[in-house]
């Protein structure tokens, strides 16, 4: 029994390690906010050796914040045309501070520019026909989540440690 527990126990070790060390990005999802409601929202990465830099990245310039995902109400978009993102790694959590895309989803072009600095930004959507079928300049960018999913694992199997250390 007491040889099960260690090789349980330095199995997880192991794993813990190669999750922690596999996570080489951050996921970092944000909220985009039109005339005041959650319209869509936004997915990148970055890379954890730019965490912490002080340094302010840009997409065109530095290929990082790198595109994960956008949807709008919950779907994915087909497809994309362009994306800039801007994020100062001293304050991921703070989020993009300047976003532009163009994408399509289905018979639909979306176009969206927000600069958190100016506090101005834009939402245009066009149909198949390339018709304007909406507009707003009340977009901002709301909430955001940084998840790190090397962190977690190593804090469940901190928890399964303390667990089996208190059965014996």
């Amino acid at each position: 029994m007491k040889s099960i527990k260690k090789l349980f126990t330095s199995a997880s070790l192991a794993l813990a390690l190669l999750f922690s060390v596999n996570a080489n990005a951050v996921l970092i999802t944000q909220d985009i906010v039109v005339d005041g409601d959650v319209f869509g929202e936004v997915a990148f990465e970055v890379s954890n050796s730019a965490l912490n830099s002080g340094a302010i990245i840009d997409t065109f310039f530095d290929g990082q914040p790198a595109f994960a995902g956008i949807s709008f109400f919950g779907v994915d978009t087909d497809a994309l045309f362009s994306f800039d993102a801007v994020l100062d790694t001293s304050n991921i959590s703070a989020g993009l501070e300047f976003l532009s895309f163009d994408s399509l989803n289905g018979s639909l072009i979306f176009q969206l520019v927000v600069d958190t600095f100016s506090g101005s930004g834009f939402l245009d959507v066009f149909d198949a026909n390339n018709d304007l079928i909406f507009f707003s300049s009340d977009v901002t960018l709301g909430s955001v989540n940084v998840s790190e999913p090397g962190m977690a694992v190593l804090l469940v199997m901190l928890l399964a440690g303390v667990f089996a250390a208190r059965r014996k």
